[in-house]
């Protein structure tokens, strides 16, 4: 046992020494951070998303599970913890004074908008842009009243890259190799 112990002590300060933190900054010459996330700008989690929010960098998976897990909220991201120069950890302030560590990957969980704003927009907006149709391209079909998705799973097999833009109420668009090819309409 003292042994394991000191196997994971040792792993948390190396991955301690090696990181290193950064404030984000609206743009950045380090690719790697790009233009995301911004300082001082709200986001929201994706609906049916959830976090773990710890109150230091968790590598450890052990670690993670013990950290609150968030599945709702408006927050701003306040610092970027960079691990060979790459993002490893987002550290998160909530509305409401809850703070903590989320990992880089849950960025994918990010929204720039308010999901219930997009749930409650007016299908009114139908009229003026259309529908989605298949042979859109991605960019084409978030000109149609269905907008941004809430979410895109991506999927790579066999040099086809098949893409589902998830809206919300049972709504999906499936992109095979940047073209449109299904549409689920939903309720």
């Amino acid at each position: 046992m003292h042994h394991r112990t000191t196997l994971i002590a040792a792993c948390l300060f190396a991955f301690a020494a090696a990181a290193e933190t950064k404030a984000p900054s609206a743009t950045s010459a380090n690719p790697g951070l790009g233009e995301f996330p911004q300082a001082d700008k709200y986001y929201w989690l994706a609906p049916r998303a959830s976090v773990r929010l710890c109150p230091k960098p968790a590598p450890d998976i052990l670690d993670r599970i013990q950290c609150p897990e968030l599945t709702s909220g408006k927050f701003t991201v306040t610092e970027v913890v960079l691990l060979n120069k790459v993002p490893a950890y987002y550290r998160i302030e909530v509305d409401g004074g809850q703070a903590g560590y989320v990992r880089a990957e849950d960025k994918i969980q990010f929204l720039d908008q308010d999901p219930r704003d997009s749930a409650r927009a007016p299908r009114a907006n139908c009229a003026k842009l259309g529908e989605p149709k298949l042979g859109m391209t991605p960019g084409e079909a978030e000109k149609t009243c269905w907008a941004k998705p809430v979410t895109v799973n991506k999927l790579n097999i066999a040099h086809r890259i098949r893409e589902q833009y998830v809206y919300g109420g049972g709504r999906y668009l499936y992109f095979e190799n940047g073209i449109l090819v299904a549409i689920e309409a939903g309720r």
